[in-house]
């Protein structure tokens, strides 16, 4: 992006703020239309993100410099020009010959995150990758051909190192991320422990109560036959017990009524 800006001659202000790289844009400057009418736009995780546009490949900015990489003419050997702001270490490379290497990384992990991972070797030595990272956003314009066929095997092991130190530095954001929905998580439980608790502290009460109109309603239930009509007393004249009849005279009996022949 750096390079795309600069090679427009755009004025800008580029700056990292909360793990994210933001550019500032000058009021002005022409741009793709699709942009309207922002001018400041951000790389990096895009969640929480309110005064700047994120930075993705479907993003028109990006496309638009990923279009003008394509279509640039310098393949082979470049010379980058060392802008007065450069840091001392990049400083120190000045006049040197080396092979710049750019990787993309996929990480699959809390978030997918693709990540653009630059590697140089600097006259046969492997450099530290964020020296190549600053390199990388320098101007580059055609240069002189020069061999570089011995920096091949060290470029492999510079490429090496810095997709590990960009994996600590993914890692690190990750881990980050999973703290923060950890504790999320552990206060939406701890909400829900607390309505919960709530909840049974209000149904303990209504039972309470129910039981209290239920020993109210059995204790005026004890008073009504408490005061009720008595059971009437034992007469004190002996009931006159009924003889028993034999079954045999019952049955002679009902033979004489009915009429049964041959008796």
């Amino acid at each position: 992006m750096d390079g795309f800006l600069s090679a427009r001659g755009v004025a800008y202000r580029r700056f990292d703020e909360g793990g994210r790289v933001i550019f500032d844009i000058t009021e002005g400057v022409a741009l793709p239309a699709e942009l309207g009418q922002a001018r400041r736009f951000a790389t990096g995780d895009a969640r929480n993100l309110k005064d700047a546009e994120a930075l993705n490949l479907l993003h028109p900015l990006v496309q638009a410099a990923i279009t003008d990489a394509r279509g640039a003419s310098l393949a082979g050997s470049i010379r980058l020009q060392l802008p007065p702001t450069a840091s001392a270490g990049v400083a120190a490379l000045a006049g040197k010959k080396g092979l710049l290497c750019v990787v993309l990384v996929d990480y699959a992990g809390f978030e997918p995150v693709q990540s653009l991972v630059a590697a140089a070797v600097v006259a046969g030595t492997p450099i530290d990758p964020s020296l190549a990272a600053e390199i990388l956003r320098l101007t580059a314009t055609k240069g002189p051909a020069f061999e570089s066929a011995a920096d091949v095997l060290s470029l492999d092991d510079a490429v090496d190192e810095a997709v590990f130190v960009d994996q600590r530095r993914i890692e690190e954001r990750e881990h980050q991320h999973f703290e923060q929905a950890i504790g999320q998580l552990e206060r939406y439980v701890e909400d829900k422990i607390l309505v919960c608790r709530r909840e049974r502290a209000s149904i303990l009460e209504k039972l309470l109560s129910a039981r209290a109109r239920r020993d109210e309603v059995v204790g005026a239930t004890g008073d009504l036959a408490l005061v009720g009509i008595p059971p009437p007393a034992p007469s004190a004249t002996p009931v006159e017990e009924i003889p028993q009849i034999p079954a045999v005279a019952h049955r002679a009996r009902l033979e004489r009524i009915v009429g049964v022949p041959g008796r």
